[in-house]
């Protein structure tokens, strides 16, 4: 999977440094590790040292662990580790771009403004006549939360369940086919959503176990379990390339 990912890379065209309504940020992570097994010929070589640089997109609104902008203006979390890699393994300085949102970045993208895109959460496989999409760098599968001291009534229980969810995900047809009588509000952040689990007013939560497990380990850890996930409605993250970019 990652050496597909370099090797994507490395057949990259270069591009135009001046990317319009981006703000630039710098990689947090500190991390000397690199893949020693990639082969490059010649010609990649060259074309890296001509190269100099990789311009990367990324966009608003970023969702912890993936992405997490500090203070300082530093991009921290597994995004960052990913571009620390091909920063240490290709020797190449890598340019992070953060745009407002996802149609802005994709027309960077199609304006070859940057060189690659990496999405936020998405189903796999999406249709796509614009761009090409990297083999799945991460995977997520719904997960299912409750308070502590509940944690087996989820399971077994056929009462109405009040169930909370983020954005609209997993599905209304994946909750109901599990719970029949739930009653579903979708909530704009993860934070709301388990606060409604935590003070008793939701009896449980469904959300992308990589987002939620990074919530109940720095806010939620004392009241909150993760009982139980699924292999169905998967989501990834890829790197999305421009179909037009010419292939040396």
């Amino acid at each position: 999977m990652v050496k597909y990912l370099y090797l994507l890379v490395i057949i990259l065209t270069g591009m135009n440094i001046a990317t319009p309504h981006a703000e630039t940020l710098s990689l947090k992570s500190n991390h000397d590790y690199a893949i020693s097994d990639l082969a490059l010929n010649n010609g990649d070589l060259l074309w890296l040292a001509k190269k100099k640089y990789l311009i990367i997109g990324i966009y608003e609104p970023l969702s912890p662990p993936l992405s997490i902008k500090d203070s300082e203006g530093k991009l921290n979390g597994i995004d960052a580790e990913y571009f620390s890699l091909i920063e240490n393994t290709l020797k190449t300085k890598v340019i992070i771009k953060l745009f407002t949102d996802k149609k802005e970045a994709d027309l960077a993208l199609e304006a070859e403004d940057i060189d690659l895109l990496v999405t936020d959460l998405e189903k796999n496989k999406i249709p796509d006549d614009k761009f090409l999409h990297s083999n799945p760098l991460l995977f997520s599968y719904p997960a299912l939360i409750t308070k502590k001291e509940n944690t087996m009534i989820p399971l077994h229980s056929s009462d109405p369940m009040k169930i909370a969810i983020v954005n609209n995900y997993p599905s209304e047809d994946f909750i109901k086919h599990r719970y029949k009588n739930a009653s579903i509000t979708s909530f704009d952040n993860f934070e709301k959503a388990l606060s409604s689990v935590e003070s008793g007013k939701y009896d449980v939560f469904f959300g992308t176990n990589l987002e939620t497990s990074y919530y109940l380990s720095s806010d939620f850890y004392s009241s909150l379990s993760l009982i139980k996930t699924w292999s169905s409605e998967e989501l990834v993250v890829s790197l999305l390339l421009n179909k037009t970019t010419p292939v040396y």
